[in-house]
């Protein structure tokens, strides 16, 4: 009875959350090419001043509502992730809680990625910007500034943890399933418990709980390993970039 139980549920609330979380970054790329393109020089040469700010009204109107939807529809696939996988755990279906656990783990690594930079870009444009604009009066504004930029750091950043949450879900049913079959002791599972609620770590817990203690996933393992690394050595390598270039900026006359 367990595996026809397995057989009938399918990933579709994981894989549709995983595919809708990545869109995000080039959801609103493409909206923001679309908005350019309607107000274009060309477009705005044949436009009254009343209509462009008519137009931008409600392009940003627009842009809203999507936005709203979009977010919703994401936190309703999220919960009916995290019901999904206590019901899953309840009815013991082991393979179900470990391949579910594989897809929104590993199958989150690109939107994390791809957030880290879109943040990390965010942020160094404004500086850039904004000491390019004041010609480096700016930093004088900093121990002003540096509480708001942490502010929006830890916005972004909670949010984004909120991401990794039905993924973490599952990994705690792929836990309680390693105790209960004695893979794991108490101690081991407590922390195992910790390490999936944390950015990093949570991947590299995954792969030791399903390759290590069930003796799967090594394939896409192997992969995702490559672009984590990847993912690692980019962020150092993009901070050096930074730096360079502001160093170099041009703060004054």
């Amino acid at each position: 009875m367990e595996q026809k139980r397995i057989k009938k549920r399918s990933h579709i609330l994981q894989i549709s959350y995983t595919i809708l979380a990545t869109l995000c970054v080039p959801l609103n790329l493409l909206y923001f090419t679309f908005f350019n393109s309607m107000l274009s020089e060309n477009t705005m040469e044949t436009m009254s001043e009343d209509t462009i700010e008519s137009a931008i009204a409600n392009l940003s109107v627009a842009y809203f509502i999507l936005s709203a939807i979009y977010v919703s529809v994401l936190i309703i696939l999220a919960i009916l992730n995290i019901t999904q996988s206590f019901q899953a755990c309840h009815e013991r279906e082991t393979l179900f809680c470990i391949n579910g656990m594989l897809i929104l783990k590993y199958g989150m690594v690109i939107f994390f990625i791809v957030n880290f930079f879109s943040i990390a870009l965010m942020l160094f444009g404004i500086s850039l910007s904004g000491l390019l604009i004041s010609h480096g009066t700016l930093i004088i504004a900093t121990p002003v500034l540096l509480p708001f930029f942490f502010t929006v750091i830890s916005v972004l950043g909670f949010i984004t943890w909120l991401a990794m949450l039905p993924g973490s879900f599952f990994a705690v049913q792929v836990i309680r399933f390693s105790y209960s079959e004695k893979k794991i002791g108490m101690a081991a599972a407590f922390c195992h418990g910790l390490l999936q609620f944390f950015f990093l770590t949570d991947v590299l817990d995954t792969m030791y709980l399903s390759v290590k203690k069930w003796g799967m996933g090594k394939k896409s393992s192997i992969v995702i390993a490559l672009i984590y690394t990847l993912g690692l050595a980019l962020p150092i390598w993009t901070g050096i970039k930074i730096s360079e270039i502001l160093a170099s900026a041009p703060l004054g006359y």
